[in-house]
């Protein structure tokens, strides 16, 4: 409200969400092996194998990983 009159806000932030390595969405996606290592990634982890269900996250720097058992 502004005053009496009701004010119509856009793009409030209302939280972050973090993004899965090797996802679509990734910087890392689409990149040669060369590139995802400059990044200081390994280029050789499973990232975003969805037959393997396991998907990993950079979280304030540490890793959070998802695994899915069956």
């Amino acid at each position: 409200m502004k005053g009496k009159e009701p004010e119509e806000v856009k793009d409030v932030p209302i939280g972050r969400m973090p993004i899965m390595l090797g996802s679509k969405k990734c910087n890392l996606t689409g990149k040669t092996e060369n590139e995802v290592f400059k990044y200081g990634e390994c280029p050789y982890d499973p990232k975003g194998i969805s037959f393997v269900y396991l998907g990993y996250f950079i979280i304030e720097g540490n890793e959070k990983v998802i695994l899915i058992l069956e």
